[in-house]
């Protein structure tokens, strides 16, 4: 995507998520989303995931849906 159509989108997002806390979480990805999702084996976009990658970039721990306390001791374990 060329640099005018990415500052476009990155002002509309702006524009769209005025609380600067949430918008400083927020990361625009310029991708081809099918092959993004098929990479990580994510099936579609009805449910959020939450992946844990190494530093080489294998995922070393995933989970999807809403938070639970069995997928947050999980996590912790993971990244300890």
């Amino acid at each position: 995507m060329n640099f005018l159509s990415q500052t476009f989108i990155n002002e509309g997002m702006r524009a769209g998520i005025p609380n600067h806390n949430t918008r400083a979480k927020t990361i625009t990805l310029y991708i081809d989303l099918e092959m993004f999702l098929e990479a990580l084996g994510i099936p579609d976009e009805k449910t959020i995931w939450l992946l844990v990658l190494d530093r080489q970039g294998n995922v070393i721990w995933r989970a999807e849906g809403a938070f639970t306390a069995e997928k947050g001791d999980a996590l912790l374990k993971a990244i300890q």
